[in-house]
């Protein structure tokens, strides 16, 4: 494949002030400019980008670049245009939002902070300190026999609930203590890590980073080795761009159609009806004796959310044999209030 890999979006009379060629020496890095905006693009052989550290850091080092340069709308790492129009048409689904959004992440960088349990010393403290589960150890040694299954399952259940209360009253105490260095908080994925009990992203003022980092080093030394700290940044603020883009192949709509039994053609009416319809046959709750019922269901949410987003954004008719070759589906998320909460 012979495509353009996107790492951004600039004002066009940021990026005039600058030669990519000077600025990126070796890496063919050039700009496709559309109503004021320009597109960072490079050309790539590859259709899909695993996320290597290698990788990764490339990435950011260009965005970082550019970040000295001006605003950045950061896009996300992997996303390739197959053409310069279809980088175009990404610039135009945005056309409405590029100019609030780089005003907000005008001078600004994210922070991502981890924290994270050190079990060999914050389990046996968190339990020491919590009287009901201090009282359970102390009836079980007093009975004078090895404790039973039964005993050590309560204890454990004890333990656990009070080590998640005790993270809840952490993540508190991290969020506030940061908020004087940071602008906004948004929440990030956990996992299934059950010694991370917190994985945020902060919106920090390129001035106030040592300041940040100060407060993160302080917070660290509060905890007396408890909590361990993990933190990136500064990085470029895409938790806080107030928008998702999603690359969409034919495809991917094309699965999207099978999926939900819809013909070659069809209008925006008939894919709301077909999706109520087969969501109330297909739910789990209907098909108990199919074990496959909950992935069918999961399957079809996904194929409803991606055709609900084409035709918010590309109009009322889906024509099999009309789809481009790239579309870039944005979903606008500005002003959700997790993006705005601390507490």
């Amino acid at each position: 494949m012979n495509g353009l890999y996107i790492y951004g979006i600039m004002r066009e009379a940021d990026l005039a002030r600058v030669d990519p060629n000077l600025l990126f020496p070796g890496k063919g890095i050039g700009v496709v400019v559309k109503d004021n905006f320009g597109a960072v693009v490079a050309p790539t052989q590859e259709e899909t980008f695993k996320a290597t550290q290698e990788g990764l850091l490339g990435h950011f080092e260009v965005l970082s670049k550019l970040m000295n340069v001006g605003p950045v709308f950061p896009i996300r790492f992997g996303t390739v245009a197959g053409t310069q129009e279809d980088a175009r048409h990404l610039l135009g689904s945005l056309l409405m939002l590029i100019d609030p959004v780089l005003d907000h992440l005008n001078g600004k960088a994210e922070f991502d902070v981890e924290a994270r349990w050190n079990p060999q010393v914050a389990y046996p403290k968190i339990a020491e300190a919590d009287p009901e589960i201090k009282a359970l150890k102390e009836r079980i040694a007093g009975q004078g026999t090895p404790p039973s299954m039964e005993d050590r399952l309560a204890v454990g259940k004890l333990v656990a609930e009070a080590v998640a209360n005790q993270g809840e009253v952490y993540r508190r105490q991290i969020k506030e203590a940061l908020r004087e260095a940071a602008l906004e908080s948004a929440p990030l994925p956990v996992g299934r890590d059950k010694d991370l009990f917190m994985n945020r992203a902060f919106f920090v003022e390129q001035t106030q980073t040592e300041a940040f980092e100060k407060k993160l080093y302080s917070l660290g030394e509060s905890f007396q080795d408890a909590v361990h700290f993990k933190y990136a940044g500064p990085l470029p603020p895409y938790s806080f761009t107030g928008c998702e883009i999603a690359a969409v192949t034919p495809a991917m709509l094309e699965e999207a159609r099978q999926t939900l039994e819809l013909g070659e053609k069809f209008t925006r009416e008939e894919f709301t009806h077909q999706a109520r319809k087969l969501s109330l046959a297909r739910h789990p709750d209907r098909n108990a004796g199919d074990p496959t019922a909950t992935e069918r269901f999961k399957q079809l949410l996904t194929a409803v959310a991606l055709l609900d987003r084409f035709f918010a954004q590309c109009g009322e008719e889906f024509v099999k044999s009309n789809l481009p070759d790239m579309v870039f589906l944005v979903a606008k998320e500005f002003g959700r209030k997790e993006h705005l909460e601390w507490v």
